[in-house]
């Protein structure tokens, strides 16, 4: 069998009003689940930089961006939402899926990291 085997699995809902997860760590980890606001906003890193002082909704989930390059960077769900993005029903589910699942991850991430 092989030893590599993926560390974490996903099943990702990007949907409209709510994006949801069910994940599993390793082969023998329980299946949990998330739920992350599906709002998503572009914006500078400048922006990023001021949320570690401001920002502490306290839930890895509701704290989620993710930094694109040295000038941009999305904030998704609740931080997204409280700087009044529009849900991402404007954009198609495609646009919007791939910095949503890279912002989940980095947030199981987190858990697992405060966790240890």
């Amino acid at each position: 069998m092989n030893k590599r085997a993926s560390k974490l699995t996903l099943i990702f809902d990007p949907g409209t009003s709510l994006t949801k997860v069910l994940y599993k760590a390793g082969r023998k980890g329980s299946v949990k689940y998330l739920t992350m606001d599906s709002h998503l906003l572009s914006v500078g890193v400048e922006i990023v930089a001021r949320l570690h002082k401001t920002s502490g909704f306290g839930k890895p989930e509701d704290n989620a961006w993710l930094q694109i390059d040295n000038s941009s960077c999305f904030l998704v769900g609740r931080l997204a939402q409280e700087y009044r993005a529009s849900t991402s029903i404007k954009l198609l589910k495609y646009e919007s899926m791939v910095p949503k699942i890279l912002a989940l991850i980095g947030a199981i991430g987190l858990m697992f990291q405060l966790r240890s």
